[in-house]
């Protein structure tokens, strides 16, 4: 049995309701007079779509700053191995030069953590 009352759900992303709105305003546009949208008293089409235009001019600013933002990432990340290295080096070798003292880590900005380190639960069956 078909269903009678099927669900018409409205995306809950900006840039999926934003393809959605630009797709129902073309339509409302192409059946000019004949549109029903016109008997909408709420809303009206001819003032949501400037608002459609800026919103959508937006969201692809957004997108042209993600893809750029992603490359800045990937940029950054070439560099971070040699940098963790250099650090974890660095901290090997002044655990050794200040074993007696290793709160002169500090001086170098390094975090000395004296807490235990908390005991792993198991979980038992």
């Amino acid at each position: 049995m078909p269903n009678t009352n099927p669900r018409i759900p409205i995306p809950k992303d900006p840039e999926s309701m934003l393809a959605l709105a630009g797709d129902v305003h073309k339509k409302h546009e192409e059946l000019g007079t004949a549109s029903p949208l016109l008997a909408m008293e709420d809303f009206n089409w001819r003032e949501v779509a400037p608002q459609l235009a800026t919103a959508t001019a937006l969201q692809e600013q957004i997108n042209d700053l993600e893809n750029r933002l992603e490359i800045l990432y990937q940029e950054r990340n070439r560099h971070l191995p040699a940098i963790k290295g250099a650090l974890a080096s660095s901290r090997n070798l002044l655990k050794g030069v200040h074993a007696g003292n290793l709160k002169k880590l500090g001086d170098y900005g390094f975090t000395v953590d004296h807490t235990p380190l908390a005991k792993k639960k198991t979980i038992q069956g």
